[in-house]
């Protein structure tokens, strides 16, 4: 019977998860169970494991040991198998200890030789394992070296063209296949990991570069970040950006900026889709990405990304960030107290596409965006007239605001009389009297001080 909830709980709960590890573990010799029962008592287990209370023997290493061998026993059949499987995947996300038991099993390659397997299920488990065992110490297990002996790098790059080709036969079609959509998430986050803390895997996963800027080109997700496309943005950023694939795959011969177009389009479509909290941690890696094809050396990268994420001269008939275009959400982004991260991705973009120029950063932003970037980075701030020359299609712009002269407000309020002026000097005087009376700060009235200033400057004659 599927969907089983165990209903026992605190010292019962225990004493049956020990029961169930000693009947999978006497079964392994005898073979008597039979493969739904082996199924269902696996289950069970998987159940009971997801909360640790009252299931230590699961995360022991006697634990570990029988789950990996039921779940690669030939008397075990593939239902029963999996579950095995999903008890070891959540034992690894559970308890870091069981980590370094899985490795000591030496099962790689039986986990690497079932990842072969074409099932989308499989694919999914053996992936989220081996995402979970790269974060092992390098004094634990060498993770470069279990892959490069087991060729999970091809196996890996076969899974992606797999992936690139259930995308392009699905179309423009909204229908997804929710247990292939898994798959293809862990197979990302794997490998991100794999290229993040092993750097010398990078150049056998290059392949999948292809495969991954395809999938995102043909994404139709919404809201547009969801899985598994913000994990194929995450694979992308420590691979080979100099490398002939990367080339081919992100500036495409024919249509050179079409992925350019479709990250841009999905940056905009996010910032309408989520909240700031949420796109602090869903938009850096996109921005990240931007930035890097900024850097590979392509030179429309850099033109297309400055046309699209530098404020336009219509941005500049009001200060900069208020309109609606990408260019001023995103700059209105930076100044958010929800979106660090982001704020941080988004300002040194706009700081390479400023040629990596204090006084060009200025110029495109206006001072009053650049300096707390510049301040947080350490770069020496231009002088206070920096930005002053510069101009939105010959016409000068407010150094400060980014807005052009021409454009800003005027002031249509008529001069003040002397008598208007004389009543707003007495009110400002009298609410400085009683500010300075409160004792809370120590502050000197302007407008005692301006008298006094006055009768001191008088020139002998007129005393």
């Amino acid at each position: 019977m599927f969907g089983i909830s165990p209903s026992k709980t605190g010292t019962a709960k225990l004493h049956d998860v020990i029961r169930i590890l000693k009947e999978l573990g006497d079964d392994l010799k005898s073979n008597t169970l039979g493969g739904e029962k082996r199924r269902e008592s696996l289950e069970k287990l998987k159940v009971y494991g997801r909360d640790p209370s009252y299931a230590d023997p699961i995360y022991t290493k006697e634990g570990i040991n029988t789950l990996v061998n039921q779940a690669f026993d030939e008397n075990t059949p593939i239902a029963a198998s999996r579950e095995a499987l999903s008890c070891i995947a959540n034992s690894l996300l559970l308890k870091t200890q069981t980590r370094k038991y899985l490795a000591e099993t030496k099962s790689w390659d039986k986990l690497i030789e079932r990842l072969k397997s074409p099932e989308v299920h499989d694919e999914f488990l053996i992936c989220r394992i081996l995402f979970v065992e790269t974060y092992l110490e390098k004094e634990t297990i060498s993770f470069e070296d279990v892959a490069k002996q087991h060729g999970l790098a091809n196996i890996i790059n076969d899974k992606m063209i797999q992936h690139e080709s259930r995308f392009s036969d699905q179309g423009s079609s909204t229908i997804t296949n929710l247990m292939a959509d898994n798959a293809l998430t862990e197979t990302a986050k794997l490998i991100f990991n794999t290229t993040h803390f092993w750097p010398a895997l990078i150049p056998a996963l290059t392949p999948s570069i292809g495969s991954l800027f395809k999938i995102l080109t043909l994404s139709n997700e919404r809201p547009p970040l969801r899985q598994p496309v913000a994990q194929v943005l995450n694979a992308l950023l420590n691979l080979d950006a100099k490398s002939p694939e990367w080339s081919t795959a992100a500036f495409p011969p024919a249509t050179p900026t079409s992925v350019l177009i479709k990250l841009t389009n999905l940056l905009s479509s996010c910032l309408d889709a989520y909240p700031e909290a949420e796109l602090n941690t869903l938009a850096s890696p996109l921005i990240a990405l931007l930035s890097k094809m900024r850097s590979s050396n392509i030179p429309l990268a850099d033109t297309y990304l400055r046309q699209q994420l530098l404020p336009s001269v219509d941005d500049r008939t009001q200060v900069l960030g208020r309109s609606k275009s990408l260019a001023s959400r995103l700059l209105a982004l930076t100044t958010s107290p929800a979106a660090e991260t982001l704020c941080d991705a988004i300002g040194n973009l706009i700081f390479e596409l400023s040629d990596s120029d204090a006084e060009k950063f200025v110029a495109n932003v206006g001072f009053g965006y650049a300096s707390g970037f510049l301040v947080r980075k350490g770069i020496p701030l231009p002088s206070a007239g920096a930005g002053a020359g510069a101009n939105a299609g010959g016409v000068p712009v407010n150094p400060i605001t980014g807005q052009r002269l021409d454009a800003e407000p005027v002031d249509n309020l008529p001069e003040m009389t002397e008598e208007e002026k004389e009543r707003e000097a007495e009110r400002l005087f009298v609410l400085f009297e009683r500010l300075k009376r409160t004792g809370v700060v120590d502050v000197v009235n302007p407008v005692e001080a301006a008298i006094r200033g006055r009768v001191e400057e008088l020139p002998d004659d007129e005393e």
